[in-house]
């Protein structure tokens, strides 16, 4: 499942499940919201369109940028780097792996050599 790692002086301070829309901004009606006046109220919104994560920018007053580019809309891949306003973040599309099955133990790794 991709992520939003939002950035507060280079270390993660937020991570935010990318799932349906999300809405990005200042007024607490947002999915994701940033407390700082460079944020607009309404800032952008991330969705899903046709297996993609697009981000879209509301006619934000500071913008919204993709890897250094201001942005109206962006599809978005891993490790992207998005500024809202003066906030930082960043997109990971990594996916955690899967718990094996109950009942079943994990593979073993280095299995020892039978010795006769």
């Amino acid at each position: 499942m991709a992520q939003l790692l939002i950035k507060n002086a280079d270390e993660i301070s937020l991570v935010h499940e990318l799932t349906g829309l999300c809405t990005v901004g200042r007024h607490l009606d947002n999915t994701i919201v940033l407390d700082d006046v460079s944020v607009s109220g309404h800032h952008a919104e991330l969705f899903m369109h046709n297996g993609d994560y697009l981000l879209k920018d509301l006619f934000s007053s500071n913008g919204t940028f993709v890897n250094g580019s201001r942005i109206l809309i962006r599809q978005l891949k891993d490790g992207d780097q998005i500024r809202f306003g003066h906030i930082d973040a960043a997109v990971s599309m990594e996916t955690a792996p899967e718990p094996p099955a109950p009942g079943i133990p994990p593979p073993l790794l280095n299995e020892p050599a039978d010795q006769e």
